[in-house]
């Protein structure tokens, strides 16, 4: 598997699979081995906190917690899942994927599906409820939203039933997020980067925007975010004078791409980032002792046997 992975998925000449096995046994050895002292390290000292000694929180006021502290409820795409979110205390920010169903209804799936028993009118409705009944108990706090576009076809009716449903008090709880660049390894854009931008900013100006980019499967050659992307994500952050913007990135495809991570950051005060998807132990102590948890959002799952031989093979190339 590792070998078809180190390929990229191409036939290899049969003369080449021996040497190549070879290579990859040893690399899944050392990788085993790394693994195992992360283990041990692990179970001797504790989870260290995250640093919070740097700037103020770029964004969602009413979120007055560590951003790195943030708790989600990750693809509540479903009713019982809205409900169980909704009835837990400690659920911070939910987010949730929409797309245009074939009657054109808007609704919460992330493909393939293409049916839900949840639509965007019904979600919008339902946390703007419980966040204007938890207005009136001591202990309670609003929770904020990510509306994750997985169609260009749904933002602008998307928003406008945001901008109908949602309590203008509350807006700064509101995410909007799409993949509108190309990224490691990812294909072209479904979405106008600038249209994006644009619809999001006229209607809703005070929410957050998540701006992402594309990503494919891992391979070790595209494990990086490239300057060159990172360029046109900052060029179409000044051309709109943008402000209140997470960088949504792949935490597996950061591990070549710290100063890329720290150029982000550099640029504005107001920006963040939000790491997502598989992360190592190495990805989250770099976070944890580089950056502040006051510009880092964190919504990952750990890093799978087979992502820890690509890091391993990862090692070998360049970094960004």
């Amino acid at each position: 598997v590792a070998a078809e992975l180190l390929c990229g998925g191409r036939l290899m000449r049969r003369q080449w699979l021996p040497v190549l096995s070879l290579l990859v046994l040893v690399l899944l050895t050392l990788s085993l081995l790394q693994t195992t002292a992360r283990w041990k390290q692990t179970e001797a000292t504790s989870t260290p906190e995250l640093n919070t000694s740097a700037s103020a929180s770029p964004a969602s006021a009413s979120l007055s917690f560590s951003m790195a502290a943030i708790r989600w409820g990750h693809a509540v795409n479903r009713q019982a899942q809205l409900d169980a979110a909704l009835r837990n205390n400690s659920t911070d920010m939910i987010e949730a994927d929409v797309l245009v169903a074939a009657d054109g209804v808007l609704i919460m799936a992330h493909p393939p599906e293409t049916a839900s028993d949840l639509t965007l009118e019904a979600f919008l409705t339902q946390v703007a409820a419980h966040n204007t009944a938890g207005q009136h108990t001591a202990a309670a706090k609003p929770v904020g939203i990510k509306l994750d576009f997985k169609s260009p076809r749904a933002v602008a009716p998307g928003l406008a039933l945001l901008q109908r449903l949602w309590p203008a008090a509350h807006q700064d709880i509101v995410w909007l997020n799409a993949d509108i660049l190309q990224g490691p390894g990812g294909g072209a854009p479904l979405f106008d980067a600038d249209e994006f931008v644009r619809v999001c900013t006229d209607t809703c100006p005070h929410a957050t925007l998540s701006l992402g980019w594309t990503t494919g499967e891992t391979h070790v050659w595209n494990f990086g975010y490239k300057p060159a992307e990172v360029d046109a994500m900052l060029q179409l952050c000044e051309k709109h004078q943008l402000q209140r913007v997470t960088f949504a990135m792949s935490a597996i495809h950061t591990r070549h791409s710290h100063k890329q991570v720290l150029r982000l950051l550099s640029a504005r005060d107001s920006f963040s980032i939000t790491f997502w998807g598989p992360a190592s132990s190495d990805e989250l102590e770099w976070i944890n002792s580089e950056l502040s948890a006051h510009r880092v959002y964190i919504d990952v799952k750990p890093v799978a046997l087979v992502h820890n031989v690509m890091l391993a093979m990862a090692d070998f190339f360049p970094k960004y």
